[in-house]
């Protein structure tokens, strides 16, 4: 394979890629954060358009805290459609998930193996959990995206033997639109001083020499560069951070790091506190959600990745493994040590993501050059790699448009893993709900319909952007006493997180939403 016949196949992938989101977007429904999250985005446009005069997005206590980067975007998109409001933030969201695929390529591109950046890049766009997020989770996944291109600059820095400044002020804008998404962004600027210190271990007792020699005006002048960006960039969007420009990030670090409010998370069958779930928590849903074929890839990567630090020390790809490795363990290791306020599953730590399809790509190349030899062998064992990485294709079009709720055999499938951990946990499945009782309604020949759904004032937006203004919504959020739907509804709706779809048991289920077995919605009313 030569370098211009893989960034061929590369920009092909990206092509196909976009063609699918645009096919596709519009078959998801809002998730239980949109709302509120939109909302946000409204006030940080008014405060802009009002000369920043307008200060109501400072006074969201939650959602302040955050950079408002891709909120901003898609509030000054959606405007002038609000009808499309929650399909344009999905297409958008899609986009910077194709946009993290393209960030690793270009990472996996620094090993200077073409084979790599194919691998790796199919084995994350193809990632269940990362492509069903990637159209809904308008936070995390522009953060992952932005997070990858970091990775990327910042190690291209370390391998350069010119750098230029531009290369600096690339990643400081790459940085800095991480931490306009996710204060969590900080990590990347600590990862590039763990990158300095795997530049420098190698060289053993002559590595304060070695730094020593590198170090010049010009270097330093530029890395302050690189800083300033950094933190315009940041801040540029976050009206929080304009009262405080230089305190506020540091302060909203400490207090995100330290969230107040715990949840109840539903893990192994049991209901936990968000702050008291097992260390194992981000391992364990890495291991469950992961395709068995990236699993066996990702342990051959890692393995050959410490082969080649062992064997090779000093070279560009010993660097870049350490990196990688990096990214990948580190949250791990934080979660497992620390036991942090985290739920939703992988929803905080889509960004480490990348990194386990990069270590799945290197498994897959050293299965290729262990195997493959030239010619046609090659190509047939690289076929034979690109079909394991393509299987899970099947899922995804099984689950459409839910493939975040993909498990893997060790949890049993979708279906053993309903009852023991979340799946539709965001109300998407509510879409369908609405529209499946639009069309009822019609069915029914009707003039109106009387619903009793189950949401807070937050996620209420999920069912009721889609339902037709015929259909009477009747809004309640805690699981009844009684065994019979009322007598004047005609339908309820509930989702299955927090046993919501349970209510009323003694109606008839009319309609289920979900897949292989796993209800997420069920609609219940009376039997004509």
């Amino acid at each position: 394979m030569t370098v211009d016949r893989a960034r061929a196949v590369t920009t092909a992938m990206l092509l196909l890629g976009a063609g699918t989101i645009l096919l596709t977007f519009r078959d998801y429904g809002a998730s239980w954060d949109e709302p509120s999250a939109a909302y946000y985005g409204e006030l940080v446009l008014s405060y802009f358009t009002s000369g920043f005069q307008d200060l109501r997005a400072n006074a969201q206590e939650y959602y302040r805290n955050y950079g408002a980067a891709f909120e901003l975007l898609s509030a000054s998109l959606y405007q002038f459609a609000p009808e499309w409001k929650y399909d344009i933030r999905h297409l958008l969201a899609a986009l910077a998930g194709l946009g993290g695929v393209a960030g690793l390529m270009r990472f996996a591109g620094l090993f200077r193996d073409p084979w790599l950046p194919i691998f790796a890049g199919l084995a994350l766009a193809l990632l269940p959990r990362y492509y069903g997020h990637a159209f809904i989770n308008a936070k995390d996944i522009p953060f992952a995206c932005f997070f990858a291109w970091g990775m990327f600059t910042g190690a291209r820095l370390f391998l350069s033997e010119e750098r230029k400044t531009r290369d600096f002020v690339y990643c400081g804008l790459a940085m800095g639109l991480a931490l306009s998404i996710r204060i969590g962004g900080f990590l990347l600027p600590a990862f590039l001083l763990a990158g300095l210190v795997f530049r420098l271990l190698p060289e053993g007792k002559q590595a304060l020499a070695v730094l020593r020699r590198s170090l010049s005006q010009r270097l330093i002048l530029q890395v302050g560069i690189m800083a300033v960006v950094t933190w315009i960039v940041m801040i540029a969007f976050w009206p929080f951070a304009h009262e405080r420009p230089l305190l506020r990030p540091l302060e909203t670090f400490f207090y995100m790091n330290a969230f107040p409010v715990s949840y109840p998370v539903l893990f192994e069958g049991a209901v936990l506190p968000s702050d008291q779930l097992p260390h194992r928590y981000l391992l364990q849903y890495l291991g469950i959600t992961t395709p068995p074929a990236s699993l066996f890839l990702l342990i051959a990567g890692l393995l050959a990745s410490i082969r080649m630090q062992m064997t090779r020390p000093r070279s560009r790809e010993a660097f870049l493994c350490s990196m990688g490795q990096l990214w990948l363990f580190f949250p791990i290791a934080f979660v497992w040590v620390t036991r942090p306020n985290v739920y939703d599953g992988l929803r905080h730590f889509l960004f480490i993501l990348p990194a386990l399809c990069l270590f799945a790509g290197l498994g897959a190349t050293a299965i290729l050059r262990l195997v493959g030899g030239q010619g046609m062998r090659q190509a047939l064992t690289a076929a034979a790699l690109i079909g394991l990485l393509l299987l899970p294709i099947k899922d995804l079009i099984g689950l459409h448009p839910y493939q975040m709720t993909y498990f893997n055999g060790l949890a049993g499938g979708l279906s053993g893993a309903n009852a023991r951990y979340e799946t539709d946990y965001w109300a998407t499945s509510y879409r369908e709900a609405a529209l499946w009782l639009n069309q009822k309604r019609i069915a029914e020949g009707k003039d109106h319909l009387t619903v009793l759904f189950a949401a807070n004032p937050v996620l209420q937006d999920c069912f009721l952007f889609y339902l037709d203004p015929e259909i009477r919504p009747k809004r309640i959020w805690e699981r009844v006493p009684h065994r019979r739907l009322p007598s004047e509804v005609d339908y309820y709706v509930g989702i299955s997180r927090y046993g919501y779809a349970e209510n009323f048991p003694d109606t008839p289920v009319v309609h289920a939403i979900g897949r292989d077995g796993a209800v997420f919605s069920a609609i219940r009313g009376e039997q004509p």
